[in-house]
């Protein structure tokens, strides 16, 4: 649709008052102005700096022009003249090369020479003759045009196209040069052809009933072989057939199969474990307790292996509404409209109903560059799109391809790698191409790349005498005068150069409805031609003629014209307003593309975009607008901050007393720019509760959130209370996690107002699950900047650390917090070297390594934790007081992680003399008959003793670090570390225990000997839950025993041997339990007593007998059950 609007002016107008006789056609190029007279004159015209247009030069032509073309890369003008005499008319094409020796020299002479024929003499002169090259025709030619980028011509020969361009040849013997126009392709049609356009590969002819548009690709065949190379050879970039992608289709991708297939229940294998006697571990039962529970962020096993699907780019998933379009979704992109639904075209049904029209058949395309014979390459012609007449129409009277190149590259012509110039040298910086074609009644204008679409249809209002563009603007030339219309070639040049997001930038779409914006009337205009700045206009009425030079206006000059007409019908008219706004907007972003601009006149454009932005995003942010998701881009184009543009907001609602709420436009801007993951923001607090009152009035259900999680910062806590008070009346009903967020924003804002009282009531009203999800969905809420807890996290730490702890753990899990951030944020702004002192730190630690899905952390986690214990252990004092809890119970970390369970003979190594003595009461406790008066029942007395104490209240830190050693996969850098911290506190009450678990994974015979010398007592319990099968290892310790009792024969000298033989005893009955028979008899010694060993022998093979028989009966168990399933 076009729609009227008369708003584009000229900058100025004047009369070109030099030329003597009447034109008959007119060009231009650059700042010339070509006129060729009802003579045989050619009058050629340039612009001063001054707006001034003087006579550059004039010259004979050979006959009476009937048309000028004028290239601007190879500087020539070309002409189709026509000599008529009685008999018949001579149609001949002339090529003037060095046509500004008649501006330098009067004398200058003529010489024509036919072109591709050359010189046969040395002594050509080239400087001081005008160069005229006649190209042969054979009939006569019908139309003419030229590449303007690669300088190539084009002749049209009623069904026959033939293609010249420029060549730089030698005169033979000698080093003279001179330019020849040499014939180098020809396109034979089936029709006759009345127009054709040229642009760099493209090629665009018309004839009577419809266009076609095609492109041409000239290859050696050295390209060939090279191309054909580089498929074969895999060093080159080629793809192997071995290697293989899988691809799954975006409707299986939403089903979430890799969790799934990485999810531990998805993999694990039902087996029963065949488990015999001899491998039953020995465990401390002091601190036992259930299995805990996992993280509820930790779903996926680590060692289960991934498998990585690639989404199938192509998917397209159809949805059909309830209305009347069928509408799609891609799989990884969104409009650019940003909505979700796109409506598609299916080619079979688009066409149903409406005539149906063949499509045009393709010519034979000849490649002559070699002469009329056959070269080695191959030429090919490619038909992008074609186009039939409009019913209104009888001919196609124009034709144009529109280039549109990014700036900044190279402009001088250079030949293609098939020798001939038809790409230049900007081609690979051609941004878009649009292709003009129109009819005397209509006009259509097509966008080709990247793919041939339908920009815009032009309506004139009479018939059409001539057509033109730019590319900013065409001009139509009708009966009675000049009308001016926009485009949309350049703009859609900017949406193949740039991504629009519509959430940080927008543009209009390219397919925007065209008007007509500038109406001049002449009488009897007859043609125009356009120039870098001017549209020539020529018109004659009876004997009267004129020469009109009217000069465009610059973008900021049409951007103001536009805009001030918009601006009279924004109340009464919004839609033209609107429309107007946007014309306005691709006219600045349109002129920062295709043309070379200075930096103060790009600083200009930029501001003016910053101003229709805004204004755009005042539009959109309306309450009535419909298109209000186009607010958000504008706006944040626009560069005005929050502030400013909700102080626009608030004078519009007060101007106009009829608009009672806040668009839709408004409320997404604002819930953008306040949850942005940038910085607080910069603001005032009288402007931040501005801000508040409109979020208020207008997303009343977000004001906790902004509250709490927003970057607005400052504001009266007073009159966030109040508002927030008030919406909490205002709604009726409420969900679970609103009402959360708005008593946690109570707390807040009651911690500003330093009422710790009332912030600590409102926390406890809290559901704890509510709040822990809350605090991992928004952790921003936890810390300030991440350099330190916020006041909402420091009341939590006081009331519930253990609460908070868990959050800690949770957002570790999900990779939002790390183990080093949670760390500092614990020890505070001081950064306390003493981490061992801090509570909170190590109850941290103790949860994070807890489970072993949090492997990865390990590494980091356990070393910190190990030094922690071993430091409060060298500390260690005596208690002044003791903490009385309901239930006084110890409880070992206990789950998958890095805390083992502690082995048996552990509860037998000072401090500790047996499993009771760990849970017996504190003997730092004062008994309750000497307790004094006046102490809190909830605390306990406490006095000091020289007694070692073995209560687990005593000794919390060591059963946790011997925990911590007992993990299965404890590595020996751990071990290492520990034992260097120990080596010289070998006299302090825990060194015992920590060397001897250090050293089994380091070096068992030091272990063992430890264990000899000085606990021979748990030397059984320690071989069956550390040594198990190891055969060597039980000879090295039964070795170890016996060389002990043989040093000490006498009784006397040695109470203690009865003991020994005891403890051996006890060894050999595990030995027994743990090795097979003839193991068991090949680590006995040699010179012992056979009826010594005989019962540990017997009690040997019994077990084996047993163990043989349990692993048959639970063989035959599973055959059975196997042999039911299958029935």
């Amino acid at each position: 649709m076009v729609k009227v609007l008369r708003c584009f002016n000229f900058r100025s107008s004047a009369l070109l008052k030099q030329t003597e006789n009447e034109p008959a056609c007119l060009a231009s190029g650059r700042n010339f102005v070509f006129i060729g007279t009802h003579g045989t004159e050619l009058e050629v015209f340039r612009s001063q700096k001054g707006a001034e247009w003087v006579k550059y030069c004039s010259f004979q032509t050979g006959a009476h022009v009937s048309q000028i073309e004028y290239n601007e890369t190879g500087d020539f003008i070309a002409t189709v003249e026509k000599k008529t005499n009685r008999q018949s008319e001579v149609v001949s094409v002339k090529v003037y090369l060095n046509w500004h020796i008649a501006a330098t020299d009067d004398q200058f002479r003529t010489r024509v020479r036919v072109a591709g024929l050359g010189y046969r003499s040395t002594n050509v002169q080239t400087g001081k003759r005008l160069e005229v090259v006649d190209v042969p025709c054979e009939k006569g030619a019908e139309f003419m045009t030229s590449c303007q980028q690669t300088g190539n011509l084009g002749i049209v020969f009623s069904r026959h196209i033939k293609l010249y361009h420029l060549v730089e040849k030698t005169i033979p013997n000698s080093q003279t040069t001179f330019l020849d126009v040499i014939l180098f392709l020809e396109l034979q049609f089936q029709h006759s052809i009345s127009h054709i356009s040229l642009c760099e590969d493209f090629v665009a002819c018309s004839s009577s009933q419809f266009v076609q548009v095609f492109q041409v690709n000239i290859s050696n065949e050295d390209d060939d072989l090279k191309s054909l190379t580089k498929l074969t050879d895999p060093a080159k970039g080629a793809v192997s057939p071995n290697r293989t992608s899988r691809r799954i289709s975006s409707a299986l991708s939403s089903l979430n199969i890799q969790d799934k297939l990485s999810s531990p229940s998805a993999n694990v294998s039902h087996v029963r474990s065949k488990v015999t006697s001899r491998e039953l571990p020995r465990f401390s039962a002091v601190g036992e307790r259930g299995s805990s529970t996992p993280s509820p962020a930790l779903t996926i096993n680590p060692k289960v292996s991934s498998c990585a699907i690639e989404d199938d780019t192509d998917f397209i998933h159809w949805t059909f509404s309830t209305g009347n379009s069928m509408t799609t979704e891609t799989s990884q992109n969104q409009s650019e409209t940003g909505t979700e639904n796109t409506t598609i075209e299916l080619k079979g049904l688009k066409n149903l109903g409406k005539e149906l029209k063949p499509e045009p058949s393709l010519p034979e395309i000849k490649d002559l560059r070699g002469g009329n014979h056959l070269t080695t390459g191959k030429a090919t012609l490619t038909q992008l799109m074609f186009q039939y007449l409009d019913k209104s129409d009888v001919s196609w009277i124009h034709l144009q391809l529109i280039p549109t190149y990014l700036i900044g590259k190279d402009d001088t012509l250079i030949l293609s790698g098939s020798g001939v110039p038809l790409r230049s040298s900007r081609r690979s910086s051609l941004a878009g191409m649009s292709c003009l074609m129109s009819g005397s009644r209509a006009g259509f204008m097509f966008s080709l790349l990247p793919q041939p679409s339908l920009l815009s249809i032009y309506k004139y209002s009479s018939d059409a005498i001539q057509v033109q563009t730019n590319g900013k603007m065409l001009f139509v030339l009708v009966q009675n005068g000049l009308e001016v219309y926009t485009t949309r070639c350049l703009i859609a040049a900017v949406h193949n150069t740039e991504h629009f997001d519509y959430v940080r930038n927008a543009c209009p779409q390219s397919d925007t409805d065209i008007c007509m914006c500038g109406v001049q009337q002449f009488l009897g205009p007859r043609e125009i031609t356009l120039t870098n700045k001017h549209v020539v206009l020529f018109n004659k009425m009876d004997n009267a003629w004129n020469i009109n030079l009217m000069e465009e206006p610059s973008t900021p000059e049409l951007y103001q014209d536009l805009l001030r007409f918009g601006e009279r019908y924004q109340q009464n008219a919004p839609h033209t307003y609107h429309h107007l706004l946007l014309e306005c907007h691709m006219t600045l972003k349109s002129s920062l593309v295709g043309q070379t601009l200075s930096q103060s006149e790009v600083s200009v454009i930029n501001d003016l975009l910053h101003e229709s932005s805004a204004l755009l995003g005042e539009y959109y942010a309306s309450p009535d607008c419909m298109t209000w998701q186009l607010c958000l881009p504008y706006y944040n184009m626009s560069g005005l901050s929050l502030i400013d543009v909700v102080r626009q907001a608030v004078q519009l609602r007060q101007h106009n007393k009829q608009v009672s709420h806040y668009g839709e436009g408004l409320v997404q801007f604002l819930r953008y720019t306040l949850f942005l993951d940038e910085d607080p923001l910069d603001i005032k607090q009288g402007d931040g509760d501005l801000v508040l009152e409109v979020c208020h009035d207008c997303m009343v259900e977000k004001l906790a959130d902004i509250i709490l999680f927003s970057r607005l910062k400052t504001f009266s806590p007073k009159k966030a209370l109040k508002l927030l008070k008030g919406s909490s009346k205002a709604r009726s009903t409420i969900d679970s996690k609103s009402r959360t967020k708005e008593r946690l924003a109570f707390v807040s804002l009651n911690l500003r107002l330093c009422e710790p009282d009332i912030a600590v009531s409102s926390l406890s009203s809290i559901d704890k699950s509510d709040l822990i999800e809350t605090c991992i969905d928004n952790p921003q809420i936890l810390h300030t900047s991440m350099t330190e807890f916020s006041p909402l996290s420091q009341l939590l730490r006081c009331n519930s650390p253990k609460t908070l702890i868990s959050i800690l753990v949770m957002l570790h899990d999900k990779g939002t917090m790390s183990m080093d951030l949670a760390i500092r944020l614990l020890q505070g702004r001081s950064g306390v070297l003493e981490i061992h002192k801090n509570t909170h730190i190590r109850e941290y630690l103790e949860a994070l390594v807890n489970d072993e899905c949090r492997k990865f952390s390990f590494d980091e986690a356990v070393p910190l934790l190990c030094e922690i214990y071993l430091q409060r252990l060298k500390e260690w004092e005596p208690p002044s007081i003791r903490q009385l809890t309901p239930s006084m119970k110890f409880r070992l970390p206990s789950g998958s992680g890095h805390f083992g369970r502690r082995h048996s003979w552990l509860d037998n190594i000072p401090p500790f003399s047996g499993a009771k003595s760990i849970t017996s009461t504190c003997k730092y406790v004062v008994p309750a008959s000497s307790r004094r008066a006046g102490v809190q029942p909830q605390l306990l007395q406490c006095h000091k003793i020289k007694e070692t104490c073995s209560c687990f209240l005593c000794n919390e830190d060591l059963l946790k670090l011997q925990a911590l050693l007992c993990y299965s996969e404890a590595s020996s850098i751990i071990c290492d570390k520990v034992m260097a911290s120990i080596e010289n506190q070998q006299k302090a009450f825990y060194f015992d225990s920590l060397a001897i678990l250090c050293l089994m994974r380091t070096n068992y015979e030091q272990s063992l000997t430890l264990v000899v010398d000085k606990h021979t007592n748990i030397a059984a319990d320690f071989g069956a839950s550390v040594i198990k099968d190891n055969a060597k290892q039980w000879e090295y310790l039964l070795k170890s025993l016996l060389s002990g009792i043989g040093q000490n024969n006498d009784v006397k000298k040695c109470p203690d041997r009865n003991v020994s033989v005891g403890v051996i005893k006890d060894v050999l009955r595990e030995m027994a339990h743990q090795l097979k028979p003839e193991v068991f008899i090949s680590v006995l010694p040699g010179n012992g007593n056979f009826f010594f060993f005989l019962p540990f022998i017997q009690h040997c093979l019994d077990t084996h007998k047993s163990n043989i028989l349990k692993d048959k009966i639970l063989s035959l168990g599973e055959n059975l059950t196997q042999s039911v399933n299958s029935l």
